[in-house]
């Protein structure tokens, strides 16, 4: 009798049905989609820490410029009897170009080379893009420690009041930081100005307190904004940056303020002001806010919706002091903000 032989069952492969596969790929889809914001939060946090550290050199710089000359470096300057900016040779006393209060503090962040190929002491900016013996290329240098690495702007700036001003255009290299003159008016040239910096120049020379220093920040240098932060545009809105070599030939002796200063007209990252308020503003793509720098050297995070008043009718309230964010610009205005 011959023996049952029982074969075995072949498996048979069996690959992944269309289902099965769409599964998949709608559970990775769903893992990217999760992990991307995190990842772009964490290169964003990354980003604005660079920016941190940024500003941190610049504010131990003032300390440093402080200690050396007794007194907060210019927003702009372009005045040969200022013999702390110009201890050499005297310049043009009747320009309107000025080297940009970054420029004086290369010395206290280790670019001293940079601020003697410019010639600081001696030459005034124009002679770096005039049109005849020009050497544009120092003035449009890119410089990543005066850029925040959220901004998307150019390396040059073709939205500066300079660009605007000369003729012909010059386009000088892009900054992300300015110099807080006031807490609610843009006018630089004015002497009762209540923030830190001030534009000197032969017009503003000669008044009692354009050569301001720490011991008129009776608010206390840790209650007080020295610097912050302005981008290129926020929200597909321009707000034109900076410049970090001065202003060129400006047609009023308040325009340095735009180019190197800010003011408390309106709110961190307002996108919805007018055009010539939003250039003298501080903005940032970072999220929620801007980072600002004090004169005590530390840096912190100021949200865009921190306590501001500058409307008083409907109009341009340009003498009160009577919110948080005025009252951290203004340095002698009694009224100490301790948390913020």
């Amino acid at each position: 009798m011959k023996a049952l032989i029982r074969k075995r069952p072949v498996a048979s492969s069996r690959g992944f049905t269309l289902v099965e596969l769409l599964v998949v790929i709608a559970i990775i889809g769903i893992l990217v989609g999760l992990l991307l914001p995190a990842v772009q939060a964490a290169r964003e946090a990354a980003r604005r820490m660079q920016c941190t550290n940024n500003l941190k050199q610049w504010s131990l710089a003032i300390h440093n410029y402080h200690d050396t000359f007794k007194i907060i470096p210019p927003l702009s300057c372009a005045d040969s009897k200022n013999p702390i900016v110009f201890p050499m040779t005297p310049v043009n006393a009747g320009a309107r170009d000025g080297w940009g209060w970054q420029v004086f503090l290369f010395p206290f962040i280790e670019q001293s080379a940079l601020f003697n190929q410019m010639n600081v002491n001696r030459e005034l900016p124009s002679n770096h893009y005039a049109a005849v013996g020009g050497r544009t290329n120092l003035i449009q240098s890119t410089l990543s420690f005066a850029r925040c690495p959220s901004d998307t702007g150019p390396d040059l700036n073709d939205k500066s009041f300079t660009a605007q001003r000369t003729n012909p255009t010059v386009l000088a290299g892009t900054s992300n930081y300015v110099g807080l003159v006031d807490s609610s008016t843009r006018n630089s040239s004015s002497f009762s100005l209540n923030g830190g910096f001030m534009n000197l120049s032969d017009r503003d020379f000669g008044r009692g307190n354009n050569k301001k220093a720490f011991r008129d920040l009776s608010d206390g240098t840790s209650n007080t904004i020295a610097i912050g932060e302005r981008g290129y545009q926020v929200h597909g809105v321009d707000m034109q940056a900076a410049l970090w070599f001065g202003s060129g030939r400006a047609s009023h002796v308040s325009d340095p303020s735009f180019d190197l200063g800010a003011t408390g007209k309106l709110s961190p990252n307002d996108v919805l002001g007018a055009a010539a308020y939003r250039r003298s503003s501080l903005a940032s793509n970072h999220t929620g806010g801007v980072n600002v720098g004090l004169y005590d050297g530390s840096v912190h995070f100021i949200s865009e919706n921190i306590d501001h008043n500058n409307m008083d009718n409907g109009n341009q309230d340009q003498s009160n002091v009577d919110s948080a964010y005025e009252r951290l610009i203004a340095i002698s205005d009694g009224q100490v903000v301790s948390e913020f």
